[in-house]
Formats: structure tokens, C-alpha cells, sequence
């Protein structure tokens, strides 16, 4: 994933991964937190907030996560805080990225 932003209400992301079914997918963003939902890989949205946080909704339009993100003072660290809707129960995940040079 490579991240980057002009200010805290703008946004910008390239993620690569697998999907459910094996196949490999990209998907981009590049735009301010609007509260507008963003096409997804699959059919689904997501949406900056401009509360901070992240929605994303499935392709039926349900909400199937939430989630905030917080860079660190020295700009080194990036941590992602979300709560996963899935059919066995919530999931809370804390993914942490360090910057590369």
C-alpha cells in the first residue's frame, strides 16, 4: 500500500492484493474525506469521513467495516484502527505501517 495526503482531509492510496477468489486486484484513491462513497474492487464503496474515518459498504450497500487511521508526530508511522462486520461476529484489527526511505 502506498499512502500519501497534501492535509488531513485529503487522501491518497495504491493497494495491490488477492481477492477472495484467487485473482489479483489493484485499486486507487486520490481525493479529499467527503463522505461521498468511492467504487471498490467487487462492487463495493468506501468512503473517507470527514468525522477522520473510513466506511466501507458491500455490494448490497451494508456497512462491513469502520475504521480510523492515525499518522505518528514524526510522520514515520501509520496506524490503521478498524471494526470488520463478518458473518461469524466483529473483528477489531490494528494493522501498523513504518515508512520506507
Amino acid at each position: 500500500m502506498i499512502l500519501a495526503g497534501n492535509s488531513d482531509d485529503d487522501r491518497k492510496f495504491t493497494l495491490q492484493g488477492i481477492d477472495a477468489n484467487g485473482k489479483p486486484f489493484q485499486m486507487s484513491f486520490d481525493g479529499a474525506a467527503d463522505d461521498k462513497p468511492h467504487p471498490t474492487p467487487g462492487g463495493g464503496s468506501l468512503a473517507y469521513l470527514k468525522s477522520g474515518g473510513w466506511e466501507v459498504r458491500d455490494k448490497n450497500g451494508s456497512v462491513v467495516e469502520t475504521g480510523t487511521s492515525a499518522i505518528s508526530n514524526d510522520g514515520k508511522t501509520l496506524t490503521n484502527t478498524a471494526l470488520h462486520k463478518t458473518p461469524g461476529g466483529d473483528v477489531n484489527t490494528t494493522l501498523i505501517y513504518d515508512k520506507v526511505n
